[in-house]
């Protein structure tokens, strides 16, 4: 049986590796951080949390309390005060104004830990894939941009991070110190053909599920769309427990949608760029968070995050598609952890390296009963887990 953590996106984290628990307090700030640093700098530090009487402190005080005042409430897991600081930086990012690299160098090296001996350079399994593509022949289609982490020496020196701060307020500082990189990219067309792929294997899988909601809402979300959702997952997964610890939409512009279909929601932007939400740590860690009281009873059991994706336009998807890497042809190397700065906790997540070894794979004109499932983890370790993006549609289609 087991238990199930998943979202609808993602948002809250909070990451952990075997560093000791530090809690700063500063003034009103308090801020919790568990991530390791991989034996590099996290310039991050330099200016947060801010010190005690500092000018940067006063200034939040008399432009923006809630910074300071940020806290994690269980009874309010979906609350996340900081997308408003961050929307410009949002379209800053999704953009890809942020630095790109024209002749990356290859020298960059990092050590993530995974816990599933199976993630290696297993030869046998790729080649036994890409013989199984051959004979299914998928068409496939290759974006202008497919943009990667930067291989730089930089990052010898400097763990990569964003921070989830109010930009005007840090002008002096650098919000983030990603080098995107961007490769030519096959993706292929799975339509078709969707049951080849397998959480157990793949690390994500295509699936139907049904969908009853005329008007999205956050309200609806809560109120109807989650719990039938959480019914759905015990019965697809066999699982006893199905806890949902965030949910975002995405819309091709950033903010409020009041749209001819009557969603009504406060929506991100699309992330084109590879990546994986959470490190195994950061998912130990939520654990801990969500469930202090009943951890050790937990883990005696089966866990595993999971991402649940879907178009909700009655429309089939042209726009901003999601394309998924296979687990198989992934190396530990190719994954660089990162933090994620918020007022009150730094998050953990994975930067995705370019390695041609790489397949990639997305569905052509998802509907809304189309959903895709992946996994960030799992405590049976020797299952997939699953990394991706979102694919620009005017570059596919």
């Amino acid at each position: 049986m087991g238990t199930v953590v998943y979202r609808e996106d993602v948002d809250w984290k909070r990451a952990g590796d075997d560093s000791d628990l530090t809690v700063g307090t500063v003034d009103s700030i308090q801020f919790t951080a568990e991530v390791g640093n991989c034996g590099r700098t996290q310039p991050w530090k330099q200016f947060w949390p801010p010190k005690s009487g500092s000018t940067m402190l006063k200034m939040l005080k008399a432009q923006e309390p809630e910074v300071l005042t940020c806290r994690f409430d269980i009874s309010r897991p979906f609350h996340r005060p900081w997308r408003r600081w961050t929307a410009p930086a949002q379209v800053e990012e999704v953009n890809c104004t942020l630095e790109v690299a024209k002749h990356p160098s290859t020298s960059i090296s990092s050590k993530p830990e995974l816990a599933s001996p199976t993630f290696s350079d297993t030869i046998a399994a790729r080649d036994g894939l890409d013989r199984q593509l051959e004979r299914l022949g998928l068409p496939a289609v290759t974006p202008n941009s497919f943009n990667h982490l930067a291989p730089l020496p930089l990052y010898q020196r400097e763990k990569p991070y964003k921070c989830q701060l109010p930009e005007k307020l840090f002008k002096e500082h650098k919000m983030h110190n990603l080098v995107a990189t961007n490769h030519p990219v096959s993706i292929n067309d799975i339509s078709g053909h969707e049951d080849i792929f397998s959480l157990a294997v793949s690390g994500f899988e295509f699936a139907k599920c049904p969908i009853e909601v005329a008007e999205w809402s956050d309200e609806r979300v809560s109120d109807t769309y989650l719990p039938n959702l959480v019914e759905w997952l015990k019965e697809r997964l066999g699982c006893q427990d199905v806890f949902c610890y965030a949910y975002n939409f995405r819309h091709h512009s950033a903010g409020l949608q009041d749209d001819q279909v009557e969603h009504k929601f406060e929506s991100k932007l699309p992330f084109f760029r590879a990546h994986c939400d959470a490190t195994e740590a950061t998912c130990r860690a939520r654990l801990q968070v969500y469930f202090p009281d009943y951890i050790d009873e937990i883990m005696k059991d089966r866990v595993r995050f999971i991402n649940i994706w879907r178009p909700i336009s009655p429309a089939p998807v042209e726009d901003c598609p999601l394309a998924m890497c296979d687990f198989r042809t992934v190396d530990r190397e190719d994954l660089v952890p990162m933090d994620i700065v918020y007022p009150h906790f730094v998050d953990e997540a994975y930067e995705v390296k370019h390695n041609p070894s790489h397949r990639w794979f997305y569905k052509k004109g998802m509907q809304q009963e189309d959903v895709i499932i992946f996994k960030l983890f799992d405590s049976l370790t020797s299952e997939a887990t699953g990394w991706y993006t979102e694919t620009r549609a005017s570059e596919i289609y």
